[in-house]
């Protein structure tokens, strides 16, 4: 009896373990923010992201950071964009990534002059991964003074 009761919670246990790996990485759970993003619903998509990035160590916090920065300013609160938005430039040894993150938030405080400047270092010797944030820069600076929902997307 006491074989038979070890080797049932052993199996409960086992169980319960892969049904909460389960849940953590059940993607359209994780990803429920994108779906949330694209209805426009952005402030309970910044919401769903600092839930994720708060419940879970192993995601990329300066990627959520970052996700969650962007959906702030996409719904127009950009001293909230901005704080997240900061706290994903970690890595300055990654020059592309800076600069594509300086010049957003130069939009996004209003500062034409250095989103002009990063939108130019990026375009110099834009790596094949960066070279859409070219573009955005580009947009950004092509779009001043727009909303930044605008601006990033080219639709009015």
């Amino acid at each position: 009896m006491k074989k038979i009761t070890l080797l049932l919670l052993s199996l409960m246990c086992t169980s319960l373990m892969l049904g909460s790996i389960a849940l953590a990485t059940d993607s359209t759970y994780q990803e429920k923010w994108k779906t949330l993003a694209q209805n426009k619903q952005y402030i309970e998509a910044a919401s769903e992201l600092l839930f994720l990035m708060n419940s879970d160590d192993t995601r990329k916090k300066t990627v959520d950071y970052w996700n969650i920065g962007q959906m702030y300013a996409m719904a127009n609160q950009y001293d909230k964009a901005v704080f997240y938005m900061k706290k994903s430039v970690t890595d300055y040894s990654d020059k592309q990534w800076t600069w594509y993150c300086k010049g957003t938030i130069a939009f996004l405080e209003g500062d034409k002059q250095k989103l002009a400047l990063y939108a130019t270092n990026l375009s110099e010797d834009p790596t094949d991964y960066y070279a859409p944030n070219v573009k955005i820069l580009d947009m950004l600076l092509e779009n001043y003074g727009k909303p930044y929902e605008q601006a990033y997307t080219g639709k009015f």
